[in-house]
């Protein structure tokens, strides 16, 4: 497999992979949608830690029903690398 050097890519080269990309992920299971990947997957895993059952896409305030019934909404955020939210909490905090 080779490495993408993505600096010498056009935008629409680089629109080009992406959409490969999420449709590789939609066709391996990954996700079931076009939208955010992090959201997918992150669903996927409160669905296992909660031993429960992602709703059907599109349910509105509710992506995951756990296993004792409890109605779960899902969200995630993804921050450029580097940035620890909790590390500057605690520094404004002054912990």
């Amino acid at each position: 497999m080779s490495r993408f050097e993505l600096g010498g890519m056009s935008l629409e080269e680089l629109l080009s992979l992406r959409r490969a990309i999420d449709a590789e992920f939609k066709a391996r299971g990954h996700s079931r949608t076009a939208s955010s990947l992090a959201g997918e997957l992150i669903e996927r895993v409160v669905s296992v830690a909660y031993s429960g059952q992602l709703v059907p896409v599109g349910a509105k305030s509710v992506d995951v029903v756990a296993n004792d019934g409890r109605r779960l909404q899902v969200k995630v955020r993804s921050l450029p690398n580097g940035i620890f939210q909790a590390e500057r909490y605690q520094r404004e905090l002054g912990g």
